[in-house]
């Protein structure tokens, strides 16, 4: 079973007549054909005639764009053709068209490539539908206002897939100045898989809004992806729900967040949340975790620096939560510590393990709470430099050590934050941290 693809082009794009890839790229438009089109039953588009569609795909996999009004459905996935595709009457879509129809003197088009993702006539990230792939060219992409992703979830369909056209080469950036945040949002369940994709809020006065917000269902990935919130836009994302609430699954996966004048990311409820292999860097607090009833959270091989605050906040915990922080490089935590925590009631059967990372500068390494600092395991952590000490309140073991004097410790050129593999502490077999 194949799924379409939606492909776009900022600049050589088209938002008229234009749906998404076919076997030859033949454009089929109303125009081209003379054919109009209306609907006749709640899953079929129905031709003013006869049209050659010789050329579109027969595997479920190509689209049909219709031009009609605002907020209705307009993309769909053609499954079947009623004559034969050299002799088509009507096409045979998913998702519905619905029971209101479009009218009788619609145009429409297969092929080609789309251009805006919310100006022609209706929103396009409204019809985006589990198991479609979206792709990207290079440029700049507006949203004004919030978009909703309620794509749902099935195991069978994958997820939605949102990236680069070529990631790493092509740099798509989906953007926002309007007064009013976040740019997505979901209030239900949502699946998405984003890659190689800059997020940018280029608007003022939002500092206490994310560009991105999430509820109960949402898995949501991001792989490789930049976002900046030009000290405009609070957070990059936040759940929608706070406590034991909301059950979501996010992972960011070697991507960059920058510029926000809060906290990029922020954990609040029952959730899954992995942050692996990132630079978070320029904001106020680098991240906020405070995981709702049975919410773990996996932070590894992280660059944390430069934000002007806490590199990491552990706020108030809910009980039976998992928080792992391994492997990270911790550098110029500002005014704050590198890992602060707040909790002084904290409930059963919490658990922090810090573990084989690297923290430099900063009040404190790990500064902890008293009652919190209890439930803080650490082993195999490198210190350096901090303003006050290693930590409070935290029992260290006897794989932490203090790294401060080693030559290359840090290096903000490269930036190379790993211990001078010839140190002493490193002959005396202490492990290096990974990055």
């Amino acid at each position: 079973m194949a799924f379409p693809t939606v492909r776009y082009d900022a600049d050589d794009g088209s938002d008229i007549n234009s749906g998404s890839q076919n076997t030859n790229d033949t454009i089929y438009t109303d125009t081209s054909t003379g054919e109009t089109v209306t609907d006749t039953a709640t899953a079929t588009i129905t031709f003013s005639g006869t049209v050659n569609l010789s050329d579109v795909k027969d595997d479920d996999s190509d689209m049909i764009w219709v031009g009609h009004a605002q907020d209705e459905q307009k993309l769909f996935r053609i499954m079947s053709f009623t004559g034969g595709k050299a002799t088509c009457t009507a096409v045979v879509v998913e998702p519905n068209v619905g029971a209101a129809g479009f009218g009788a003197t619609d145009t429409w088009g297969i092929g080609g490539i789309r251009k805006t993702l919310i100006a022609d006539a209706s929103d396009d990230v409204n019809n985006w539908q589990l198991g479609w792939k979206v792709t990207l060219a290079g440029g700049d992409y507006l949203i004004d206002g919030t978009q909703d992703l309620d794509t749902g979830f099935d195991a069978a369909l994958s997820f939605l897939r949102i990236e680069s056209s070529n990631v790493g080469v092509e740099v798509p950036k989906i953007y926002s100045t309007s007064t009013s945040l976040p740019m997505f949002d979901t209030t239900a369940v949502s699946s998405a898989i984003w890659t190689g994709i800059t997020f940018e809020y280029r608007g003022t006065g939002n500092n206490s809004q994310e560009m991105l917000r999430y509820g109960t269902g949402t898995r949501w990935v991001f792989d490789r992806c930049h976002m900046n919130g030009n000290t405009g836009a609070g957070g990059a994302m936040a759940d929608c729900l706070s406590g034991s609430g909301l059950d979501a699954s996010i992972a960011v996966i070697e991507s960059e967040l920058e510029g926000f004048s809060n906290t990029p990311i922020e954990v609040f409820g029952r959730e899954t949340t992995v942050v692996l292999n990132c630079s978070i860097h320029d904001n106020n607090n680098g991240m906020q975790i405070s995981p709702g009833n049975d919410g773990s959270c996996y932070v590894s091989n992280n660059l944390f620096y430069d934000n002007t605050v806490n590199n990491i906040r552990l706020g108030d915990m809910n009980q039976f939560c998992h928080i792992n922080i391994v492997s990270n490089t911790f550098f110029n935590a500002g005014s704050g510590d590198n890992i602060n925590t707040a909790d002084t009631t904290v409930p059963t059967a919490v658990l922090v393990i810090i573990y084989n990372n690297v923290f430099h500068d900063g009040v404190y390494g790990i500064n902890a709470t008293a009652q919190m600092g209890n439930y803080i395991w650490t082993n195999h952590n490198h210190f350096g430099d901090h303003t006050t000490a290693s930590q409070q309140n935290v029992t260290l073991n006897d794989g932490d050590a203090e790294a401060g004097g080693d030559p290359s410790f840090v290096s903000e050129v490269t930036p190379d934050f790993t211990p001078d593999t010839g140190s002493a502490l490193i002959n005396s077999g202490a492990p290096v941290p990974t990055k």
